[in-house]
């Protein structure tokens, strides 16, 4: 399987909005964190269900393509995970600076 590489994409956010952006992703990290680690305890199957070798065929397919593969649904949700994490901590790092320009505009604002 080839990979495909996208341009990347800019998210603008106007700054008033960011502390709301960044919740709205907080809240998708931690519900697909979440939901990963319940997929990782009970996404495999644990035993062929018929106990014949057709099952026991597609059980371990299934895994290794499924659950196990570096390229497989599993951890291409991981590596979802892992951008909605960056563009988290991106955002709340925009907003630590937009605080701080703002406070220091305030204050010179309030000294003319």
């Amino acid at each position: 399987m080839t990979n495909v590489h996208y341009p990347p994409v800019t998210l603008r956010v106007e700054p008033h909005a960011i502390p709301a952006v960044r919740v709205a992703f907080e809240d998708s990290v931690n519900e697909l964190s979440y939901e990963l680690t319940q997929l990782r305890k009970n996404g495999y199957i644990v035993e062929p269900w018929l106990q014949d070798p057709m099952s026991r065929m597609v059980q371990r397919a299934y895994n290794s393509r499924v659950m196990d593969a570096g390229d497989g649904p599993y951890f291409a949700l991981v590596r979802y995970l892992d951008e909605l994490r960056r563009v988290r901590d991106h955002l709340a790092a925009a907003e630590a600076e937009y605080s701080r320009t703002e406070g220091t505009n305030s204050e010179l604002w309030g000294r003319l």
